[in-house]
């Protein structure tokens, strides 16, 4: 999809100069939290590991502040500290259920948010030289090529049916290739931590979607968690709250 957009919108396509750039950015920013986030998705609700990548402006803010040498003011260092509160609240459930893939998939899902904060950096860094849309192509691309080998070791167990076809392809396009063309824009003009805060709506429609597709109902932890989680990301942002709605 991406590769027909550009061509018919006679865009260049930077490739050889970039491909380890794209490469490390498809495997940190798509790749390991797919697969992270589809893991989760086996054992936990969809609101609690939607309600745990609202911590991606957190790790953005800490990998700003370790790879770029952005400074920490005191407000954002309470916000970090506030932040990991609620999501030890969110996960507080979960974690006490003792089960070892409950615990590994809400794991998964911080680890994801982390890799979320992480590649957001080193896009920062090269956004000036390379444009969203080629990156998002680049990117995908060759997450999609680490990640094929490992489809050998999985057979298929249920029938591929055309409608399943016509899902992969909507959420591929509608919820991958232009989200990420988006993101990746707004890294490049406002940074990536004020892009990811894009993470302040995600709970609330991720809740509200699990609740009408897949009936689930998220618990009151999740709901306090995602208060606290939201105020230090707020504290992390540095901005007044008229600034921030």
């Amino acid at each position: 999809f991406l590769y027909i957009y550009m061509r018919l919108t006679k865009m260049k396509i930077s490739f050889k100069r970039n491909i380890l750039f794209f490469m490390t950015i498809g495997i940190i920013n798509s790749a390991i939290p797919f697969v992270m986030y589809s893991f989760a998705a086996l054992n936990i609700d969809a609101s609690l590991s939607g309600t745990l990548n609202s911590s991606s402006p957190m790790f953005g803010a800490i990998f700003g502040y370790l790879l770029l040498g952005s400074k920490l003011k005191p407000k954002q260092i309470i916000g970090l500290i506030v932040g990991f509160i609620g999501v030890l609240v969110v996960s507080s459930a979960s974690l006490e259920s003792g089960s070892v893939d409950i615990v590994l998939s809400v794991i998964a899902c911080i680890l994801a948010a982390a890799c979320y904060g992480l590649a957001g950096t080193f896009v920062k860094r090269r956004t000036t030289v390379v444009d969203s849309s080629s990156l998002t192509l680049g990117s995908l691309f060759f997450a999609g090529i680490f990640l094929l080998p490992f489809s050998f070791f999985y057979d298929i167990t249920s029938t591929i049916e055309l409608n399943l076809i016509f899902y992969m392809i909507f959420f591929a396009i509608m919820c991958t290739a232009i989200p990420f063309i988006i993101y990746y824009q707004l890294i490049k003009e406002v940074g990536a931590v004020k892009a990811l805060m894009v993470t302040y709506l995600m709970p609330l429609f991720t809740v509200l979607w699990s609740y009408i597709f897949l009936a689930e109902k998220a618990g009151i932890n999740v709901y306090f968690g995602l208060i606290i989680i939201l105020i230090g990301v707020y504290l992390i942002s540095n901005k007044s709250l008229k600034q921030v709605l």
